[in-house]
């Protein structure tokens, strides 16, 4: 679900940046991925960002000063996390960042979500020049997170194996988990699932 995120320093326009994120190579498909993708193999997403003039107006901030772009990558049926970041750069009066971000394959499973940070020196506009600049602001984001189903559409109910000790849950045999922040548009497999715990003999059977 959407939400409102009041920040304490200034912030740009939703169309004062502009960014894309991709698979490589080009010919896989992020809409079709639950169908090209084998189970294993490592992804590798491409996000290539820029800046509007206005961007700098908005914020305070002067050309030249450190903007990074930051993309997230999360896998919450792994409990597991990826982070890549790149420096803005002038190149032929734009501002464009561009980066790869690996996700290791075999640490992955049901869904990813996938976001876009622009992070830099928030202007807070205090007079105290000790708080007038809030270091690593995130100062934009995708309205929301993508959502990237890994699965190929089904009529099973959605079920994983794997270890219950390596992401943190409960020594049961299984159990079922709800997505707590599922959007009306997601299919089943994204937001109810049933997990078998591979840590015990029992469930090889």
């Amino acid at each position: 679900m959407a939400t409102i995120e009041s920040r304490p320093y200034l912030t740009p326009g939703a169309n004062s940046v502009e960014a894309k994120i991709s698979l490589v190579p080009d010919g896989l498909d992020l809409d079709r991925i639950g169908e090209d993708w084998a189970p294993g193999d490592d992804l590798t997403f491409r996000c290539i960002a820029s800046l509007d003039d206005l961007f700098w107006a908005e914020t305070s901030i002067d050309r030249g000063e450190a903007i990074s772009l930051v993309v997230v990558v999360a896998c919450a049926s792994a409990r597991a996390r990826w982070r890549a970041e790149a420096p803005f750069k002038a190149v032929g009066g734009t501002w464009c960042a561009e980066l790869e971000l690996v996700v290791d394959g075999g640490a992955i499973a049901v869904d990813l979500t996938a976001d876009v940070w622009v992070v830099g020196p928030g202007r807070t506009g205090s007079s105290n020049a000790a708080h007038a600049i809030h270091q690593g602001a995130k100062l934009w984001q995708l309205g929301s997170p993508m959502w990237i189903p890994l699965e190929r559409a089904s009529t099973d109910f959605p079920t994983s194996a794997l270890s219950f000790s390596g992401t943190g849950r409960r020594a049961v045999p299984w159990s079922v988990e709800i997505a707590a922040d599922a959007e009306p548009h997601w299919s089943i497999s994204g937001s109810v699932r049933l997990y078998v715990n591979t840590d015990l003999e029992v469930c090889h059977s």
